[in-house]
């Protein structure tokens, strides 16, 4: 099967799960029908070049996210579906509604009157919506592999929408400057250089190379772009087939921040040689930043295609080189990691999970120890995002019979809908925060 197949597992699961093992763009890559080699490098706990590592050695990681970045210095953290506002400012939500099978779009949540306005913008059915300091873009995929800004004082409109290239199948977006920055194009095991500012070519002729880091015969897939600590921080996917086996365990590369500050046209860019940070487990479908370290969430091989090991996890990788793996797919009760979020707690985030019938359960995971509480804040058929918003937890939550925003005290796992999720026109996929001015809303409904 083509690398340019479909690929989403990583974030979408339940009835996503379902649809996208087979269509659409996805992280994990794991729709290649080949029965994966079940001689893995999954079953590495704590880092093994240092076995005195423990989960009660790591320091306390409390999260401390900021919108997507390149920081100067200090732990300036956060790309990707992002829920990043300062807590005092992230009162609206986008919310991405669609199937994965027909056109996407756009409805805008008040987090605090709960108005909802509906269908605002459509967009390409497969999509990712990403928050990039205060501007907000929408990265169409597989299929469509453009680059669009959004206005969301003008109800989400189209700013922008430039083309990245046929078969790109772009998946994060950070800032360089406020008018360069960098997007992770899956289809081509690239970093490319964009211009954020229309005008022009998405592309700006500017790029790395990360293939050099796939494994014999496979490809370095790149998922995340996450700014942390004066650095960018790439991870991958190396995968064989889109399946794992031997020497396929995912990987953090980690560059100085400078190091991206690359000029426009300047073809396929050698940067110094990175930081190379061998994950413990394979195919890694999911990273945030916390304090002093970034959170890696693995999948391994597929539940839902029939792979039953305990071969992914979750692990914390500290600025300092410290490491430990936090959580294995036993301690969630044999399933898969399919997201990480941050919590507003400290030394808590929350982690989504999938089991082999499709079945998702959001767990909390204790950052300090590594330990999951045993009983799921909340399970359904189909959730696919989340946001901790001030101690809310505001679920997107795809069952079928009744799909919508579910919402739950983080402290106390009680729903604070009475039983009735917030219908947001249709299935919620991703989830961003925004601050109340950037939606238009200026003042309280």
């Amino acid at each position: 099967m083509s690398r340019h197949a479909p690929q989403r597992i990583s974030l979408a699961i339940a009835t996503a799960i379902a649809a996208v093992l087979l269509a659409g763009c996805r992280l994990d890559a794991a729709t290649d029908p080949h029965t994966p080699d079940p001689t893995d490098v999954h079953d590495a706990h704590p880092d093994a070049s240092d076995p005195g590592t423990t989960r009660d050695d790591v320091a306390d990681p409390t999260t401390t996210p900021s919108p997507g970045t390149i920081p100067s210095s200090g732990p300036n953290n956060s790309s990707g579906p992002d829920n990043t506002a300062p807590e005092d400012d992230r009162s609206c939500l986008a919310v991405l509604v669609g199937d994965y099978t027909q056109t996407a779009s756009l409805s805008r949540v008040d987090a605090h009157s709960l108005t909802v306005e509906r269908n605002l913008t459509s967009l390409f059915a497969d999509t990712v919506i990403r928050r990039v300091g205060d501007r907000l873009f929408a990265l169409e995929r597989l299929g469509a592999d453009t680059l669009v800004e959004l206005d969301p004082e003008r109800s989400f409109a189209v700013h922008s929408q430039r083309s990245l290239g046929s078969r790109s199948n772009p998946w994060d977006i950070i800032a360089q400057d406020d008018a360069h920055g960098w997007i992770s194009l899956y289809g081509e095991d690239r970093i490319a250089q964009v211009h954020l500012d229309p005008g022009g070519p998405a592309r700006s002729g500017t790029s790395v190379d990360v293939s050099p880091w796939a494994p014999a015969g496979g490809d370095a897939l790149p998922a995340f772009l996450l700014p942390a600590d004066g650095a960018v921080h790439v991870v991958l996917q190396r995968l064989r087939r889109f399946s794992c086996g031997d020497d396929t365990a995912g990987a953090v590369l980690r560059w100085p921040a400078e190091a991206f500050a690359q000029p426009a046209d300047a073809g396929t860019v050698d940067l110094p040689a990175p930081t190379e940070i061998t994950l413990s487990f394979c195919n890694p479908v999911t990273a945030i930043p916390v304090a002093d370290g970034l959170l890696v969430g693995s999948a391994g091989n597929y539940r839902v295609r029939g792979q039953r090991e305990d071969d992914g996890g979750i692990e914390w990788l500290g600025h300092d080189g410290t490491r430990a793996v936090l959580a294995t797919e036993a301690d969630l009760g044999d399933r898969d990691v399919v997201l990480l979020r941050p919590a507003s707690a400290p030394g808590q985030a929350w982690v989504l999970a999938a089991d082999e019938s499709f079945s998702t359960a959001v767990f909390s995971l204790d950052l300090r120890h590594g330990v999951v509480d045993n009983e799921p804040i909340h399970a359904s058929e189909g959730v696919q995002d989340l946001i901790d918003l001030d101690g809310v937890l505001w679920i997107a939550d795809r069952n079928p019979a009744r799909p919508g925003l579910v919402r739950v005290d983080a402290a106390t796992g009680a729903r604070l809908d009475g039983g009735r999720p917030l219908a947001v026109g249709g299935m919620p996929q991703t989830l961003v925060a925004l601050p109340r001015e950037r939606c238009g809303w200026r003042s309280t409904p």
